[in-house]
């Protein structure tokens, strides 16, 4: 293997500036990540629909609406909504704002990314490594989501990477300020980044180093004005510092899987009726005492999805090597502890929901991607001695081959089926000239809040998109129906074949076209067919 290299060392071998090379290697990438994400951008048919949530605050920021910016299904502000109004003036299109800000970070994640591979491995296999990240699905689709989690993703990057930077050197002060800084930020944005400030002042704590109680204080310095904010109760952005925090939702990931995990048990049993198939009856006994399992299982397969499939096996082959370093090296063991702790955070997650996607797994993944480093770095040497080939041979085929597994998922188009929602609500702007608040009713779903989403989109002002639950007396009888209509003041009734209540009444059958005027129809694979009707003002 070659030597590690300094960074002040000039590569020129037969007239071939290769730190040049490898420089150009770095954009590339950087530009190939960027542009996976552009195109994932401009194929994604239909916005996230809590992305309508943040899309609602950013509005209620524009037109100072301030009692609005929390009383729409979130209760607190995060660094989003404010990024996307930002971004609003400059695109002047809701839309287009909110996904460049998750397309910028979920691009520029990149860099910190490099920068903590680099503490760790020569240019090449840090360059492999940023290619991983680069092409990896979910952190594509991602970053064209109307979503936190690209800011998010940013800010642990960038803070692991001042925090590694830091251990065991002699300058330290900046680059813990700077750690605990992107930690904090990246708390706001998303609970679960309090498990790296946490774990990284037991690290700074608990591990032996050179002016350890420094170090300490100087991590902890940007707590202190939050700590005292908490207590003080101070507010920011019509949102108790507590509530940004979300403390209470921090006690609850510790607190409700325990809970529901007897709930799940309990209703397993409630299943085993003696009259079942043998068989049947017997899985369910088992199933009820082996919930846990079902949850391991579930975990361990949303971390393969998440690395995505062939990447996981990458991750495993350093396995090896992380064990063997963890114990001379405090940076594997810090990355180590971390990625341990976040297995375990959505483990007990997934217990207390039983839902989980794969933007939750980067409590693991990140950690863990050096791991994937280690992995690509022992590939590498079994490569160069079996199949005899150069040391950047191999490292083309390695990146060939990860660009080739990843681009078929990658060029997918994404939610394709679902724009006719998309487009019956802006057939609805389009109908009202944005002259007012126009009130789409439906039974709750996220094909009713789409339709209402996209039919205010552009009226000046925030009309929360949360579509309320009318409650199941309306669909009782049609009269009741019509007389729920009249006293919500809707403009717009959206059916949906399968979500209509098989007890209630049967609106095809007794439809007067003088109450409701059918403007448009279509059929989805989810729901069957779909009517949305024009609600008469004399109805």
């Amino acid at each position: 293997m070659c030597p590690i290299l300094s960074k002040n060392a000039s590569f020129i071998n037969n007239g071939i500036d290769h730190s040049g090379v490898r420089r150009r290697t770095i954009i590339l990438i950087l530009v190939l990540g960027f542009l996976l994400r552009l195109y994932a951008c401009l194929n994604t048919y239909i916005i996230n629909p809590d992305g309508t949530i943040y899309i609602h605050q950013a509005r209620a920021m524009l037109y100072g609406q301030w009692e609005q910016l929390t009383n729409c299904v979130m209760g607190y502000i995060t660094p989003y909504p404010p990024l996307i109004l930002g971004a609003y003036f400059i695109f002047n299109d809701w839309i287009v704002a909110a996904r460049s800000v998750s397309l910028l970070f979920g691009t520029l994640s990149l860099i910190p990314l490099y920068l903590l591979l680099r503490q760790f491995f020569r240019r090449g296999i840090a360059s492999a490594g940023l290619l991983m990240f680069a092409v990896t699905p979910f952190l594509v689709s991602q970053s064209a989501d109307v979503i936190r989690d690209p800011l998010y993703w940013f800010l642990i990057l960038t803070g692991l990477y001042f925090f590694i930077r830091q251990v065991d050197r002699p300058t330290y002060r900046l680059s813990l300020i700077l750690s605990s800084l992107s930690f904090l930020v990246a708390t706001w944005e998303r609970t679960e980044g309090m498990l790296f400030v946490i774990l990284s002042l037991l690290f700074l704590l608990l591990v032996k180093q050179d002016k350890r109680w420094r170090r300490l204080f100087y991590f902890g310095l940007p707590l202190l004005p939050v700590i005292v904010f908490a207590m003080l109760d101070v507010s920011f952005l019509n949102s108790p510092v507590k509530q940004i925090l979300r403390l209470s939702s921090i006690k609850s990931i510790f607190l409700r899987p325990f809970q529901q995990y007897h709930e799940i048990r309990s209703a397993t049993r409630s299943l085993a009726n003696p009259t079942l198939d043998h068989r049947l009856l017997s899985f369910l006994e088992k199933a009820s005492n082996l919930a846990w399992l079902v949850g391991l299982g579930a975990l361990v397969a949303h971390v393969m999805k998440a690395f995505f499939y062939p990447f996981f096996l990458v991750f495993l082959a350093g396995i090896p090597e992380m064990v063997k370093r963890s114990s001379k090296d405090k940076r594997i063991a810090y990355l180590f502890l971390l990625s341990v702790a976040g297995l375990i955070v959505i483990y007990l997650y997934l217990l207390g929901t039983w839902l989980i996607y794969s933007r939750f797994m980067v409590l693991f993944v990140f950690p863990s991607f050096v791991f994937a480093g280690l992995g690509l770095e022992r590939i590498l040497r079994h490569m160069e001695s079996g199949f005899k080939l150069g040391h950047t041979a191999v490292l083309a085929i390695i990146i060939l081959l990860m660009v080739a597994v990843t681009l078929p998922k990658n060029l997918e188009h994404r939610e394709k089926d679902k724009a006719l929602f998309k487009n019956m609500g802006e057939f609805i702007a389009q109908s009202e000239g944005n002259s007012r608040v126009v009130h789409v009713l439906g039974l709750p779903s996220s094909s009713v809040a789409w339709i209402s989403f996209y039919a205010n989109l552009n009226y000046p002002g925030a009309p929360c998109p949360l579509v309320v639950d009318p409650g199941k007396t309306m669909w009782d009888s049609y009269d009741q129906f019509l007389q729920r209509l009249k006293q919500d003041n809707v403009h717009y009734f959206l059916y949906e074949e399968r979500r209509w209540p098989k007890k209630g009444f049967d609106i095809l059958e007794e439809l007067n076209p003088r109450d409701l005027i059918l403007l448009m129809e279509a059929d989805h694979r989810d729901t069957g067919r779909i009517l949305l009707f024009r609600v008469r003002k004399d109805a």
